[in-house]
């Protein structure tokens, strides 16, 4: 009788365990996700701010900046790098000289890019002086003027493309534009107001040129020659030069009379007459000024004028 109780006794434990495991749910436990590898960073293209050096009799050179850097743990191979320059005009692209300059003097393809390392090279641009300077009264877009004023400063695209290749054997291209800035400068405004001929002095005729110069940049100018040919009433009358005239500082304009001497020889008859007879004279009067500036790498340039009118014979 006593091991039949010790069985019963038993057999209601086990149920009573079993009804209690039954209730108790087991939640699976999924093992983490790992977060996706952290790509390699490939290397970086950038174009710097140009270096304004003279660039000859007829050009300002620009020396830009080309940079490629190599954040990651790979040494890439530079396969080739090509560079231009355009500048766009309002009747057309004209495409710019331009020469790439490696600061070692070594040859572009198969330079080594090393980890965490870069290289650097100079893209030379030949700018024309003729587009390096603007006329003050030239209009520009409202959107490179913010601030309403007339005029605004030029700019040429530089766009480079580099070819890559990774230990791997990949090809990496890399390519990268950028605007950049030429300087503000004008051209001064150079105008004949008159000229009076001064009556004859024995042999000589003195011509007095008055001469109205504006310079609406923010440096001095120096006229360092003023070279001319004067007709009257038609026929070649005088020419010749001077040098070193004067300087007029930023943002000034200055009225100048400049003195010039004829000889009686060279002048006709008939405009000898009026020129004795007080009185006026048609005439013709042109030629070129060379200016000079204190920017180092701003040629020296000219600048043509042309006159025509009458001119009253003076005492």
């Amino acid at each position: 009788m006593r091991s039949i109780m010790q069985k019963v006794k038993e057999s209601l434990l086990m149920i009573l365990i079993g009804s209690v495991l039954s209730c108790v749910s087991v939640k699976k436990v999924e093992p983490p996700v790992p977060p996706p590898p952290i790509p390699e960073p490939v290397p970086q293209f950038s174009v710097g701010l140009p270096i304004l050096e003279s660039g000859g009799e007829l050009a300002v050179l620009f020396k830009v900046p080309l940079k490629i850097e190599n954040p990651g743990k790979d040494t890439y191979a530079l396969q080739n790098l090509e560079a231009e320059a355009v500048l766009h005009l309002p009747d057309r692209d004209l495409k710019l000289q331009t020469q790439l300059v490696s600061a070692e003097q070594e040859p572009v393809q198969g330079t080594m890019i090393d980890p965490h390392g870069s290289s650097a090279w100079s893209l030379a641009v030949s700018v024309p002086l003729d587009q390096v300077l603007s006329h003050f009264s030239e209009p520009a877009s409202a959107a490179s003027r913010p601030d309403g004023s007339n005029n605004a400063s030029k700019v040429f695209d530089v766009s480079a493309m580099a070819m890559l290749l990774d230990p791997r054997g990949k090809v990496l291209n890399l390519e990268t534009k950028t605007a950049i800035p030429m300087p503000q400068i004008f051209w001064p405004e150079v105008r004949v107001l008159n000229i009076a001929v001064k009556r004859a002095e024995l042999i000589n005729t003195r011509l007095k040129v008055r001469l109205l110069i504006e310079n609406h940049n923010n440096f001095p100018l120096t006229l360092s020659r003023f070279s001319y040919e004067l007709y009257g009433n038609g026929r070649f009358w005088a020419d010749g030069s001077l040098a070193d005239l004067f300087t007029i500082q930023g943002n000034e304009s200055i009225e100048k009379d400049i003195y010039l001497l004829m000889n009686f020889i060279n002048m006709k008859r008939d405009l000898l007459d009026q020129v004795i007879a007080l009185k006026s004279v048609q005439y013709r009067f042109h030629g070129d000024l060379r200016i000079e500036s204190p920017l180092l790498y701003l040629p020296a340039f000219p600048y043509a004028f042309d006159k025509q009118g009458s001119s009253p014979v003076i005492e």
